[in-house]
């Protein structure tokens, strides 16, 4: 509805679905691709996790580090429905 609001934040759940959806397939085109989205993944994993861990820090409980795989749900959960609804405007 308002296109312009959308900073390149939002579009960070659209970009780890296409990576996960697009890693197979760059697979077959390009060990190069496919080894640049993999570590564009492991990369994303990696801060997920890091900021569990300071969150939990912070907040001084341990139950927080439960955050990380709640985080990737949510972040491809987010990223289907924004690319959804992108494709529908289409």
């Amino acid at each position: 509805k308002y296109p312009s609001s959308m900073g390149i934040v939002f579009y960070m759940p659209i970009i780890l679905v296409l990576s996960v959806i697009g890693l197979p397939f760059s697979l077959l085109v390009s060990s190069q691709l496919a080894e640049i989205i993999s570590i564009s993944l492991l990369f994303y994993l990696i801060a997920i996790g890091l900021s569990s861990v300071h969150i939990s820090i912070k907040r001084k409980s341990v139950k927080f580090l439960v955050s990380a795989p709640i985080y990737i749900i949510q972040h491809f959960s987010i990223g289907l429905g924004l690319l959804a609804g992108l494709i529908r405007k289409l």
